[in-house]
Order: C-alpha cells, then structure tokens, then sequence
C-alpha cells in the first residue's frame, strides 16, 4: 500500500529551486497523467498539490509507505503534511545536479557538432562552424515533455531567440545546443536507487509523444532485441 507523490513536474522544481509551487494548470495536467499512468494500485493513495472534493487522506492508514516520483522539497513536505513518513533521499542540491543536463552529457556520447553555451554569442560562432546543420535544437537543462526547447534554422538567431538564450544563461549558467536531428524511437528505463546503492531496474519502455516532446503513452517495449536489451543493463 503506497501514498503516492507523482511530481511528473519535479523538473520544474528542480529549475525554479526552493519555494516551487504547482499551478492550477499543471495540477490539471497531471490528474490526467496519474490516471494514464498505470503506477496507482487498487489500495494506494495519491496525495495531489490541491486536494479537490475527494480528498483521500482520509483514506490513508499506518500501512502506506510513502514514495514521490521525485523526492523533491514540495514532494516530501505533501507526504509529512498528511502524516506519512517520507522516503530517505538525496539532498535537493544532489537531485538538481544529477537532473541537470550537463551531468549526463559526460557519462554518454553527444551527437557530433554539440556543444554547451556559456555565452549568447557563442551560438552564432557555433553555427558558423557547421554549415552543413540546417536546424539546430537548443536546450535547458531542466525539461520534461519538449518544454525548454528551442528550434533555430542555421540562419543568424532573430532577436527572439536570442532573448531565450540569454535568459537561459541568466537563470541557469548554461544551455545544451544539438543538431535537430528526426528520432527513430524513444525509449526509457527507470529503477529505484537505494542509499546503499543498490538499484532495482524497471522494464524497458518505448514512450509514445507527439511532434513537440510531450509525453502521451508509454508500453513495454517489445521491439528491443536481445542485445539491445542488453544494452539498458
């Protein structure tokens, strides 16, 4: 029996630092994620930003063990709210490092004429040294579902543009800058990490998204072969 916190928006969180707080047009977002999602048993409980009508805390019992998508501030503080004991984790400062997206870029092989942007500038020069990349996909190292996406063709960055980099610098130090490259599939792979370090692997799952990222459905994946499957472990 699990008192479930499913922050699908932990990433906005771990962009925005302390004091992150859900609005209503997330919230609603994520009601709907919750019931597509398929992780709620038939006894668990989910604890939401808001609680509505139903509130089910009346439903909890010394029996829920609590568990977040994410073990963020807001996430665990909606567990102690409701008297459920939150699960052990990382500090915030750790989750917003190994979420970022300069973290995985030095454990895997970017695609070739990547870079990191530390300057505004730096993007046009980029750009310069590739004429061969017609679209260029920019990113900020918190996003989930497309969102914090920014699709350039290799022409000079208009003025719009240009304010999204530089805001993004402004508000994170630094952003990821790719070729706009067509995805053949998208896959995940999610486990539990255990502060002794032991870790518990999920299935590999293919994610169904529309054309801008956002997340739609996800399914075992059944067409990874033997060695590709490998691969995840």
């Amino acid at each position: 029996m699990i008192a479930w916190v499913l922050n699908f928006d932990a990433d906005l969180e771990l962009a925005h630092g302390e004091g992150y707080t859900v609005s209503k047009k997330v919230e609603a977002r994520l009601l709907s994620l919750v019931q597509e999602s398929g992780l709620v048993g038939p006894e668990d409980v989910v604890l939401y930003p808001h609680p509505k009508e139903n509130d089910p805390t009346g439903l909890l019992s010394p029996q829920h063990v609590g568990r977040c998508w994410c073990p963020t501030p807001s996430a665990l503080g909606r567990l102690l709210r409701v008297g459920v004991e939150p699960p052990k984790s990382p500090s915030f400062e750790i989750l917003r490092t190994v979420n970022h997206r300069s973290f995985i870029e030095h454990l895997v092989s970017p695609l070739p004429w990547s870079t990191t942007l530390h300057d505004a500038m730096d993007f046009g020069r980029h750009q310069s040294r590739y004429p061969n990349c017609k679209r260029w996909r920019l990113k900020r190292p918190h996003g989930f579902s497309g969102q914090g996406h920014l699709i350039c063709d290799d022409r000079a960055p208009t003025p719009h543009q240009l304010r999204w980099v530089r805001d993004g610098l402004r508000r994170f130090g630094s952003l990821s800058v790719e070729p706009d490259v067509s995805r053949l599939g998208d896959y995940s792979l999610h486990g539990y990490l255990e502060a002794s370090g032991r870790v518990a692997w999920g299935e590999p799952c293919q994610q169904q998204v529309d054309d801008n990222g956002k997340w739609l459905r996800a399914t075992r994946s059944s067409d990874l072969s033997g060695e590709e499957r490998m691969l995840w472990f």
